[in-house]
């Protein structure tokens, strides 16, 4: 391999743990990391990922949005806290003075 392909190897590595750690922080990494395959596959002719690979993490993709979307909390408004969120804090606070 020659220079070149090691730093293009190296990028590639880089941004799938950059859409790895973005996963984990709830952020679309899957989106990163399909669209870093798919750069990959073009810089390099398809010759070492090929259409039934880039097919597949389409597919998986797919199923891993679809699925987090219909079982990330139903019901629960993202910008409204849970019903008992506030609780132990107000509870804390409000005992606070008369002890």
């Amino acid at each position: 391999m020659t220079p070149l392909e090691y730093a293009g190897l190296t990028v590639f590595i880089l941004v799938l743990l950059i859409g790895f750690f973005s996963i984990l922080m709830g952020l679309p990494g899957t989106l990163v990391i399909l669209f870093d395959v798919l750069v990959y596959a073009l810089v390099t002719g398809f010759d070492r990922i090929g259409f039934k690979i880039l097919l597949t993490l389409v597919v998986i993709s797919a199923i891993a949005a679809s699925l987090e979307f219909l079982l990330g909390s139903p019901g629960q408004s993202a910008t409204e806290p849970r019903s008992g969120a506030l609780r132990p804090r107000s509870s804390a606070g409000s005992s606070g003075p008369f002890s």
